[in-house]
């Protein structure tokens, strides 16, 4: 239990400590962006994107590599891998405009679990406890942070405190966190006691 909240605290070691910062900040990132693409019902929009970006880094790699660099210049691998997202958003929303594929599957990709659980499920949980974009948006972030950091610590942490010997997949933690909070939300929630829209 000690190595948990050591490395909730940021005391865990040299590298868990940026890890454990990079998470929560991801988090926030996702569960603010995540509200909109669900309210718009573009929520595997960013499954595509994230999934095309590992082509970009790839290509960027190389080319890098190819001109006599490392191929590991952060830079370099940034503007490669934005430029793939860009690439698959234009794919997407030419499919959703010239055939009868929905916007939202145009682009179904395998092994997004890290992808559903930050930008899908805290806000689907956020929906089921207010109405108020605002409050969504505050709430989806806080849960994805939260799902990240608790998801990325108990993934290395959690097997050894129960007594096993190695650690756990962090995505799937993270989506276990993120689903054990759309459970309690949507059990919880307004929306579940009432049976109606309530603006909380």
């Amino acid at each position: 239990m000690s190595a948990v909240l050591d490395a909730l605290a940021l005391g865990a070691g040299r590298n868990a400590a940026p890890v454990t910062v990079g998470t929560a900040l991801l988090g926030l990132a996702a569960g603010a962006v995540g509200t909109f693409m669900v309210l718009r019902k573009r929520a595997l929009v960013s499954d595509a994107m994230a999934h095309a970006t590992l082509t970009g880094l790839v290509a960027a790699f190389l080319a890098m590599a190819a001109l006599g660099g490392t191929g590991r210049a952060l830079p370099g691998l940034m503007a490669g891998a934005a430029l793939t997202a860009f690439l698959a958003l234009l794919a997407v929303e030419w499919l959703a405009a010239r055939t009868r594929v929905p916007e939202d599957a145009a682009f179904e990709a395998v092994g997004a679990i890290i992808v559903i659980a930050m930008f899908t499920v805290p806000p689907a949980a956020a929906r089921l406890l207010t109405d108020r974009l605002g409050t969504q948006v505050a709430l989806s972030a806080l849960i994805a942070a939260a799902a990240a950091v608790l998801g990325y610590v108990l993934a290395g942490h959690g097997p050894p405190w129960l007594g096993g010997d190695h650690a756990v997949s962090a995505a799937g933690m993270i989506a276990v966190v993120s689903g054990l909070a759309l459970a309690a939300a949507a059990e919880s929630g307004p929306r579940r006691r009432s049976g109606a829209p309530q603006g909380t």
